[in-house]
């Protein structure tokens, strides 16, 4: 067959390679969209940020008690069972981590030599200051 018409052919093959894109895109877009909605991002985002502002809250000579039952459940639910909330002390983060993920950092801003962390960050966290 011989194809008279050849700007025909070429929008032809335009449309196709612009339609294939287009779905690849939309294929992309929908998984990040289902990776994000998972919510375990926004739950240790949360957990990390009120542990910080619970640290920065305290004042001197007092202890802290963080239950992380309700987050074990979580991360339980998630076959993890590692630790839960860990502590930086040379750069003042607070990291919660509920998955197999990279967890979640926030930095506090109470002076380092001034914080002691007992427990194992898996059921109970208990924070001293002073």
């Amino acid at each position: 067959m011989i194809l008279r018409n050849k700007r025909g052919t070429e929008l032809l093959h335009y449309t196709a390679i612009y339609i294939i894109l287009n779905v690849i895109f939309l294929a992309a877009l929908f998984v990040f969209v289902a990776q994000k909605s998972d919510n375990i991002d926004f739950q240790e985002s949360v957990e990390a940020r009120r542990i910080t502002l619970m640290i920065d809250s305290m004042r001197p000579g007092t202890d802290l008690t963080i239950n992380l039952e309700p987050l074990a459940e979580i991360a339980r639910s998630r076959d993890y069972g590692g630790q839960i909330v860990s502590f930086n002390y040379g750069t003042s983060e607070v990291k919660v981590t509920l998955s197999r993920g990279d967890g979640h950092s926030y930095k506090y801003f109470t002076k380092l030599d001034t914080i002691n962390v007992k427990g194992d960050g898996r059921k109970e966290v208990v924070v001293s200051l002073g």
